[in-house]
């Protein structure tokens, strides 16, 4: 019984007060972290980029998105968000409570969004599907190339006794997409939107960091391999 909803920016209303929890449902897989009652729409893909928000005025608890394929009986998980605060533009507890989603969506393809919470909590909220434009780097094969010494990203090449010389580049998660399906792990889980950014090995130490000028909860995940398709 999902509702239908467009990718046009159509705001709708809708409320998890007297939803029924989804965990015993046998169609969601189980590694997909569904942890409380929500409720269901339905977005047809265009072959864009779609963000699904709840950053919007009328929301009025701690929402957490899922995002489906498949059919009701035999869902896959795509992706899950909740405290990805710096995604929402408002500052205030609008962003507090807001979840949001971006994904590639294939066209024709149909995609079951669950709105539900993050601590248990229910309440009132408001969702948007809208298509944004991606980020140049969104992808693996449009990694962004930098080189060790003169670096796009906070990397600093490191021997003994002498300090680094690695330069800063801005970034930005806010339109990118998700680049693994649900559930893999690279230390830490893969499931969060992220940007690529390539460099050569020089035989010498290098690190990697987000500690300046970053206003969310980062990660970076380092792969090896001779193409995006071979990733290590």
């Amino acid at each position: 019984n999902a509702i239908n909803i467009s990718t046009n920016g159509t705001v709708v209303s809708g409320s998890t007060e007297g939803a029924r929890p989804e965990l015993s449902s046998t169609s969601l897989p189980p590694p997909c972290g569904v942890e409380s009652a929500g409720v269901w729409y339905r977005v047809t893909g265009t072959r864009s980029s779609l963000r699904a928000t709840t950053c919007l005025p009328g929301t009025n608890f701690p929402t957490q998105i899922h995002v489906f394929t498949g059919s009701c009986d035999r869902l896959t998980c795509m992706s899950v968000e909740a405290n990805n605060h710096v995604a929402c533009s408002d500052p205030t507890a609008i962003a507090t409570n807001s979840a949001t989603v971006n994904w590639q969506s294939e066209e024709g393809v149909d995609y079951f969004i669950l709105v539900g919470s993050r601590d248990g909590s229910v309440g009132d909220f408001e969702l948007q599907v809208t298509e944004i434009d991606q980020v140049g780097n969104d992808q693996c094969n449009y990694a962004v190339e930098t080189t060790p010494g003169f670096t796009e990203i906070d990397a600093v090449e490191s021997t003994p006794g002498l300090s680094g010389n690695g330069s800063t580049y801005s970034g930005s998660t806010q339109y990118s997409t998700n680049d693994f399906p649900y559930g893999q792990y690279c230390g830490l889980p893969l499931d969060t939107a992220g940007v690529w950014y390539a460099i050569e090995g020089t035989g010498k130490g290098m690190s990697f960091s987000t500690c300046t000028g970053n206003d969310y909860n980062s990660a970076i995940s380092i792969f090896t391999g001779s193409d995006c398709n071979q990733l290590k």
